[in-house]
Parts: C-alpha cells; sequence; structure tokens
C-alpha cells in the first residue's frame, strides 16, 4: 500500500500503534527518570503524556518496561518535535526515535 492508497486521514509512512502503557524519562542531568504514559508507538516515534513541559529539539531517554517475562524493556534515545498543553499542566509530548538501544 502506497501513501496515496490510504484514506485520507492517515497518510503517514508508518501506522501509529495506540497503546496506554507506563514509560520512564531519563533527562539529561536528572538524578532519577520521570514517568509518564505512552499513548502510541510508530516505528518511528511516540506520543507521551507528562505533567511537565518539555522544549522542542530536547534529547532523552525512555524506558518502556516490558510486561512479559524473556522480553527486554524497549529503550530509545527520541528527541522532541512538538509538546502541547493537552489539560490542566498535562502535556502531549511528540517524539521521534533516533537509536534504539
Amino acid at each position: 500500500m502506497t501513501v496515496l492508497d490510504r484514506n485520507y486521514s492517515e497518510k503517514r509512512d508508518f501506522i501509529r500503534m495506540p497503546i496506554s502503557t507506563v514509560a520512564f524519562i531519563q533527562l539529561d542531568g536528572e538524578p532519577e527518570e520521570r514517568e509518564c504514559v505512552c499513548r502510541d508507538l510508530s516505528a518511528i516515534g511516540m506520543l507521551l503524556e507528562t505533567n511537565f513541559e518539555i522544549k522542542n529539539e530536547t534529547i532523552f531517554s525512555i524506558r518502556l518496561p516490558s510486561t512479559t517475562s524473556g522480553f527486554s524493556s524497549l529503550l530509545a534515545k527520541v528527541e522532541v518535535t512538538r509538546c502541547s498543553d493537552y489539560h490542566d499542566k498535562q502535556y502531549l509530548v511528540g517524539v521521534k526515535i533516533i537509536e534504539m538501544s
């Protein structure tokens, strides 16, 4: 299927998989991880819900713990592409995946 064959509402190269799972952010210079929720995941990015704002172009590490024994957590380095006020001091943070480890 090509981009032109898809329904107009979805023109992305990679389909987003809706999930709602706890994730942990490690910002540079901070000693501890911060908790957030990963709302969706694709081959090249994620949508996070946080209770703190993160500036565009910020690069940080994220960990999505595995809930299945025998499978490792998803570990990635990501860059913020957008951050918008969502609801009552909650933010939606779009990130692109730079590196998987």
